[in-house]
C-alpha cells in the first residue's frame, strides 16, 4: 500500500516535471531502489532513491519525496555501461565494483549499487527501457514514411 502511494506521489511529480518540459503523459514506474549517486558540483556520493520510468530516471532524497533532486530523460541517454569510479575506491563500505555510468547528452552520471546483482538489474532495466523507446521511435518513423509514400 505504501509503495503504491509513493508511486502515485512520484507520478504527480513526474507529470509536473514533464509539463514544464512541454511533455504530457502518464509515467509508469518500471524499477526503483536505492543507489549512490555522484554529485555534479560536489562530487561526493549521496544515497538517492532512484525511479526508472518510461520517460526518465528520477533521483530523490528518499522514496517518499514529492520533488525529485534531478532527472535524466531517457531520450538523452547515449550509453549505459559498467564502470569503475576513478575517484572512489570505497564509500561507506560499498565497493565501486558495483558502479555503472550513464552517458547522457549534457552530462555523465555515476551510480553505485549496494550489491552487484542490483547493479546488473539496474543496467538491464535501463537497457530494456531504452530499447523499447527506440523501437517505438522506429515504428513511428516507419509509419510516417509509409504515410508520405501513400500521399505520393
Amino acid at each position: 500500500k505504501m509503495a503504491k502511494m509513493t508511486c502515485n506521489i512520484l507520478l504527480k511529480a513526474l507529470r509536473r516535471l514533464f509539463r514544464r518540459r512541454g511533455e504530457v503523459g502518464n509515467a509508469r514506474v518500471i524499477y526503483s531502489g536505492w543507489l549512490w549517486k555522484e554529485g555534479e558540483v560536489n562530487t561526493k556520493y549521496k544515497r538517492r532513491y532512484v525511479f526508472l520510468t518510461d520517460y526518465a530516471i528520477l533521483y530523490c532524497k528518499d522514496q517518499h519525496s514529492i520533488d525529485a533532486q534531478g532527472s535524466i530523460p531517457l531520450d538523452q541517454i547515449h550509453e549505459v555501461r559498467s564502470g569503475w569510479m576513478d575517484n572512489l575506491v570505497e564509500y561507506n563500505g560499498i565497493s565501486t565494483d558495483n558502479g555503472f555510468i550513464i552517458e547522457a547528452e549534457k552530462r555523465t552520471f555515476r551510480f553505485v549499487a549496494e550489491e552487484e546483482d542490483k547493479k546488473y538489474a539496474w543496467m538491464q532495466h535501463i537497457g530494456e527501457e531504452l530499447l523499447r523507446a527506440q523501437q517505438m521511435l522506429d515504428e513511428r518513423q516507419q509509419l510516417a514514411m509509409e504515410e508520405r509514400e501513400d500521399e505520393d
